[in-house]
């Protein structure tokens, strides 16, 4: 096995210093200034604290950067369009249940005036890798580290992405809705992660299904 050379190992340490300065201070700023999504600013801030919390989630778990590949790409349209058809039926059940509009996905809370829809796509794409990255690849690494098999990854990550996806509703059935189409979606992603292996596939088909959501609230 090669040994890391000094300049390496000190290159990963301060990248990875920074990673975790950038996860930790960003969100705190976003928090004291909440700007929201109504400006360019505040997209910028978001693609900021998402871009160092998904560093932070490769490093820790022990993984490295490359650009995407042909499969990579093919892996993310049949992810994207199988999240669609997913979120759209259990969004109908959600109505039939609940008598709630269909919500159909996550990410609504982005919807942008004209001018700011490129803003909100780049922002689409900064949450398929953030939310990837932490509850795919680094929360499976460590569910894979305490002896669990892919099944029990799955449905324990799958839990933990549904309940924080809560928050956006007041009401009882909305937050039932709510927690169970992103368990669900989150559930199949893992399920992909589990066959793939390709964090790309799986984030770009997160964000092609967050920008058609988008496209339709």
């Amino acid at each position: 096995m090669e040994a890391s050379t000094p300049g390496s190992y000190h290159t990963r340490v301060f990248v990875e210093i920074l990673a975790v300065l950038g996860a930790f201070v960003l969100p705190g700023v976003l928090v004291a200034a909440p700007i929201g999504f109504s400006s360019l600013v505040g997209h910028a801030l978001y693609w900021l604290s998402a871009a160092s919390q998904t560093a932070l989630a490769v490093l820790l778990a022990g993984k490295g950067f490359a650009l995407p590949r042909a499969r990579d790409v093919a892996i993310a349209a049949v992810t994207g369009a199988g999240l669609i058809a997913l979120t759209m039926l259990l969004s109908l059940a959600e109505r039939l249940v609940f008598g709630l509009s269909p919500s159909g996905a996550t990410g609504s809370d982005i919807a942008p005036s004209k001018n700011l829809v490129p803003a909100a796509l780049v922002t689409c794409l900064a949450t398929g890798y953030r939310e990837e990255s932490i509850f795919r690849l680094w929360l499976h690494e460590k569910l894979a580290a305490l002896g669990l098999s892919a099944t029990p990854r799955i449905v324990l990550s799958s839990i933990i992405f549904g309940a924080a996806h809560l928050g956006s509703t007041d009401s009882f059935g909305g937050a039932v809705a709510e927690f169970v189409i992103a368990a669900v979606a989150g559930a199949a992603l893992g399920l992909v992660w589990e066959k793939t292996r390709s964090l790309h596939g799986i984030a770009l088909g997160h964000a092609v299904h967050n920008a058609i959501a988008l496209s339709i609230t």
